[in-house]
């Protein structure tokens, strides 16, 4: 992504795997504090799955803009989870 051949990527991110290397490649990365469906993603370390309240999604682009974008399309609960849910998120541009 950082050398052009792609708009954005997702990683993982726990403890800094997206943040730490975009902000050494030129690029943003971003662990939010939403979360949203892991669904086939294996996170695993030392063969254990790694829970999901410390382990995100993190949207990778080539600027800020793009992850406003990203994070449209990505944020939202889980199917299973969808009814006990309510998502707002300010449009792009507002003030805070």
């Amino acid at each position: 992504m950082a050398s052009g051949f792609g708009s954005f990527e997702l990683g993982t991110d726990i403890g800094g795997s997206v943040r730490i290397p975009s902000s050494f490649c030129g690029v943003f990365g971003h662990k939010p504090v939403l979360e949203w469906s892991l669904s086939g993603a294996t996170s695993t370390r030392r063969g254990r799955h790694i829970d999901a309240d410390i382990n995100v999604f993190g949207p990778l682009a080539r600027s800020v803009e793009d992850l406003e974008l990203l994070m449209d399309v990505l944020a939202g609960p889980v199917a299973e989870e969808q009814v006990a849910w309510r998502l707002q998120l300010p449009s792009h541009g507002a003030s805070s």
